[in-house]
Formats: structure tokens, C-alpha cells, sequence
């Protein structure tokens, strides 16, 4: 049978074998967050190049909680939500600002492809604020063959702040 010292020395062992797992990221600022570049959000979402290019930020739902899209193509109207297919980031946020790791309750979303969705738990987000009726902020976040990094602008539409 074991002792509660064993059992304490065992879960102690365990949990600096996870966190040395876990750990060793190079992008990491020192304050448990990633460095975010000061350029316009771009890198690699499934596969493909990605560049930001529009957006725009709704409450879609009526409760405070704003839908983003981050999108690779140009929109005279983003707040039509008409976009063409292509790689894109999805995003919530109340548009308070904000500096957060993200995780498994404060993620993105990877679009590409036919559909596809890969989840992002790796990463940083920063929301400066609403300013002129423009959400701005920045993002670091990776996902298997998905990393992105650098700052975004877009339209908040409906609701302004």
C-alpha cells in the first residue's frame, strides 16, 4: 500500500513530466504569452499562404459577444458577410481589450478548404479596442500545418462601440 509521501512524489514527477512536454516553445515572450509581429496578420492556414486582407466583427447573436472573421480576400462591404471561399480565421470576442493566451475556452478557428476546421489552442490574442467603428488587435496562433501572426483591423458592423 502506498504512503501519502509516495503518492505526493509520484503526481510531483508527473506534472514536471508534463510540463517539460509541454514546454520549450521559442516564441514565448517571458510573461507566459507569444510575441505577436507588429506586420498585418499573415503565415500559412492549411497549407495554403495567408495574408489578411478584411474582416469584420458582428453580434451575430444579440449578446454581446462579437463574431470575427479574418479573411485572405478584399471586401468592399465586409459587412455583408459575402466573402469567396478561402482560408480564413474565425474568432470571438466582447471587444473589450484584452490580452489572452488562447486555449480550450478562448480559441480560433482555422477555415480552409472544402470546410475544413482546425481548432487553435496555441497562441495569443490581443484585442486593443473599437475605435471609428474599427476593431484592432493581434494574433498569434498555430495548429498542425496552421500559423498565423501579426495584427489585424476590420469593421465592426451593426453595433458600434
Amino acid at each position: 500500500m502506498m504512503n501519502a509521501r509516495t503518492v505526493k512524489g509520484a503526481v510531483a514527477v508527473t506534472l514536471m513530466m508534463f510540463g517539460a512536454a509541454c514546454g520549450g516553445d521559442e516564441n514565448k515572450d517571458g510573461k507566459g504569452g507569444y510575441d505577436i509581429a507588429s506586420s498585418p496578420l499573415e503565415g500559412q492556414i492549411g497549407g495554403e499562404a495567408f495574408q489578411v486582407k478584411s474582416g469584420f466583427a458582428a453580434d451575430v447573436f444579440g449578446d454581446g459577444d462579437y463574431w470575427v472573421e479574418l479573411h485572405a480576400t478584399e471586401s468592399e462591404d465586409p459587412c455583408s458577410r459575402q466573402f469567396p471561399s478561402g482560408p480564413h480565421i474565425i474568432l470571438t470576442t466582447d471587444l473589450q481589450p484584452a490580452d489572452t493566451a488562447l486555449g480550450l475556452q478562448n480559441n480560433i478557428t482555422f477555415t480552409y478548404g472544402e470546410a475544413q476546421n482546425d481548432i487553435g489552442t496555441t497562441g495569443r490574442l490581443v484585442i486593443d479596442g473599437v475605435s471609428d467603428g474599427r476593431l484592432t488587435g493581434g494574433l498569434y496562433a498555430s495548429m498542425r500545418d496552421n500559423e498565423v501572426d501579426g495584427t489585424f483591423d476590420v469593421v465592426v458592423c451593426g453595433n458600434e462601440e
